[in-house]
This record gives structure tokens, C-alpha cells and sequence, in this order.
């Protein structure tokens, strides 16, 4: 977008389904063989191994997203109306993100107390349950295994609890203030400050949000407040705004990711996080002007559709992974990559069908009812 008004007249950044996509097939993919991978394929090469095992990184990708879009629209809604509806902000967000939450839950809950009562798996499903229900998987005991990826929806409940009423009371100083603040004990959490606390705390077992931190939510909201502002839009458009900057930036987030090798603590993770900024920024700034291979690649229908259901693959891809898991192994060949794509194919596959059918039958009812508020 060549101006600031212009961007503030956008109401769909068309780049950023394209964007989820490959941040939901990441996440799948370790999920289905990539966590493993350096073990069971020792042969690859270590930056290819290095990159295949941290798919996680696509959580991270979401948050940047969610954290922009999300305070975007409530700056807007300001803006538009001098004012922000707490009530609206959570209605909207509870018919997007409840309905299909609560029915995955339940229905996996009652599959498992159903068809196997008393086993050790429905044991674990029903110690979960209540933290999971209430949006504290992140914090509290580990989560079974099929009910894992809720850590992450737990962690942006929290921080949109808390963050809508900062925004709608906070004087804006004291809104930087308190960003930065989550940025900088972020930081400090990712170079281990407060990990033998934490540790003892949670008896040697830290759970997911203390890996991933607040950071890249956080990285979002600041996107979204400096690109909101006509002198910070035109200062950001300067560092992202060049022909060329989505691909730069996302080459670099994959070089950084690949190369280096071993634990993400430290400088790591943040820089990754920080990268995956500037992407999205890029992304956003010259989705209409720069026609290049990287956003004609990102809207392309097939990928912009997986983008807009990744929600509902993101929530049923490990249950469905597990009964893929078997029919995978069968031509697996011991481990082989060739046995890793077809059970990371096969589960995208089946995943998808599933999302497809949430999304058109169940979840679009209540998405279009946020219209009206």
C-alpha cells in the first residue's frame, strides 16, 4: 500500500491466509513425523534436520497474526466510534473461537469415556479436562495428548483478556509501557532467568508457554500500533515497505530457523519471532502494489482456503493423526521419509475434510453472527 491511508482503508490483508497455511502445515507436520526426525533419519543433512524438527515455529506465526489483526481492529473501532465495546470484543471472540473448541472437547471426552472406559488415555483425558475447558492447559498439568495444541489457544485467551481493557483504558504511554514490559520479561524468560523457579515449581515438567513466551503476541500488538499511526506507518513501510522486503524477511526467518543448531534459548527464538514480524509487515505493506512470486504464491486459492480453516486442522490434526499413525506404518519401510510424507499427507488429507465440514456446517452459523457486533 503506497500510503497510510490507504492501508487504513483495507479491510482484508489478502497475503495473510496464505501466511496461515504454511504456518498450519508446519505445525502438522511436526506433529506427524518432524519432532522426531533427526532421531529416526540421523543421515540428513544437520541444517535440513535442523529445519525439519521445528515446525513448532508455525504457533509463533499465529500469534504475530492474531496479535496484529485482533488490536488492528480494535484501534479501528476506536477510531470509528471514539470507543471501545469490551462486550462486542468478547462476543466476537467467543463465537470464533468457542463453539468448535467446546464441541472438539466434549466429543473427544465422550468418544474416550464411551468406547474405553477405564483406560489409561481416557484417564488422562478426564485429568485435563477441567484446566483445558477453563483455557489453562498452558499453565496448568499437561494436557493429554490429543487435547496438546490447546496450550497455544489458552495462551491468546489469556492475553486478550487482559489486553482489550488495556487498550480501551490505558493512556497510550502507559499501553507502550506495559507492551514493552511484556517484551522484556518475555526476553528474560526465553535466556532462562526464572527457569530454576520454575522448574521446582512445576516438579522438572516447564509447560509450552514458557518455551514460546507472550513475545510474538506482543511483536503483533506493537505491528499493529505502529502501522495504525501515519509517522510510525511511513517509519515501518521504510524498513518493510521495499521491493522485495516479504521475501527477504521470510528468507531470513528460514535461514535463521535452519542454521542454527540446538536449543532456541537465548537470542534465538526472539529473533525468529522479530523476523516473523517484519514478514507479516512486508506482507501486509505490499500486498497490492508488488505482484511477486511470493504473494501471487500466497493467494492462491487452494493455499488462502487451507489458511482460513487452519483453525479447525489446528484442533483435530492430532486425534486424527493418531488413527492415520497406523495405515502410515505400514509402508513406512522402518522410518523411511518416504512412510513420514505419506502419514504427514494422509493426516493433512483427512484433517482437511474434517475442518472443511466444521467450518461450512458448524463453525460459518456462528462466524457470521460476528457481524453483528
Amino acid at each position: 500500500m503506497d500510503n497510510h491511508a490507504e492501508f487504513k482503508a483495507v479491510r482484508f490483508f489478502a497475503n495473510l491466509d496464505g501466511i496461515r497455511c504454511f504456518a498450519i502445515l508446519a505445525v502438522l507436520w511436526h506433529h506427524t513425523a518432524g519432532s522426531q526426525i533427526q532421531l529416526t533419519h540421523p543421515e540428513l543433512n544437520p541444517i535440513l534436520g535442523t529445519f525439519l524438527v521445528r515446525g513448532f515455529l508455525g504457533v509463533d506465526v499465529f500469534f504475530v497474526i492474531s496479535g496484529f489483526l485482533i488490536v488492528t481492529l480494535l484501534l479501528r473501532e476506536r477510531e470509528r466510534s471514539d470507543r471501545i465495546s469490551l462486550r462486542k470484543f468478547y462476543i466476537r471472540r467467543s463465537l470464533r473461537i468457542f463453539p468448535v473448541y467446546y464441541a472438539f472437547l466434549l466429543g473427544i471426552a465422550a468418544i474416550y469415556f464411551l468406547l474405553k472406559p477405564g483406560d489409561p488415555a481416557t484417564e488422562e483425558i478426564q485429568a485435563s479436562l477441567p484446566p483445558t475447558l477453563l483455557f489453562l492447559s498452558n499453565v496448568w498439568v499437561p494436557a493429554a495428548t490429543v487435547f496438546h495444541v490447546t496450550w497455544s489457544l489458552a495462551t491468546e485467551e489469556q492475553f486478550y483478556l487482559v489486553w482489550a481493557p488495556a487498550e480501551k483504558f490505558l493512556p497510550r504511554a502507559a499501553l507502550m509501557a506495559l507492551l514493552l514490559g511484556v517484551c522484556g520479561l518475555s526476553v528474560a524468560m526465553h535466556f532462562g532467568t526464572f527457569d530454576a523457579a520454575l522448574v521446582d515449581f512445576y516438579h522438572g515438567h516447564l509447560p509450552a508457554l514458557f518455551g514460546v513466551t507472550f513475545l510474538p503476541i506482543a511483536l503483533g500488538v506493537l505491528l499493529a500500533h505502529g502501522m495504525h499511526g501515519e509517522r510510525t506507518y511511513r517509519a515501518i513501510a521504510r524498513w518493510a515497505g521495499f521491493r522485495g522486503a516479504a521475501m527477504v524477511y521470510c528468507l531470513a526467518t528460514l535461514l535463521v530457523t535452519a542454521c542454527h543448531q540446538g536449543d532456541l534459548r537465548g537470542w534465538s527464538r526472539p529473533t525468529i519471532q522479530v523476523l516473523m514480524t517484519l514478514s507479516v509487515a512486508a506482507l501486509v505493506i505490499r500486498q497490492d502494489r508488488d505482484s511477486s512470486p511470493l504473494s501471487r504464491l500466497l493467494q492462491q486459492k487452494l493455499i488462502a482456503r487451507i489458511g482460513v480453516v487452519s483453525y479447525g486442522i489446528y484442533l483435530f490434526h492430532l486425534p486424527i493423526a493418531g488413527f492415520v499413525v497406523r495405515a502410515a506404518a505400514k509402508v513406512s519401510s522402518g522410518g523411511a521419509l518416504l512412510g513420514d510424507a505419506i502419514h504427514f499427507t494422509a493426516t493433512l488429507g483427512v484433517t482437511w475434510v474434517f475442518a472443511e465440514l466444521s467450518f461450512r456446517f458448524f463453525e460459518s452459523p456462528f462466524v457470521r453472527l460476528k457481524s453483528k457486533f
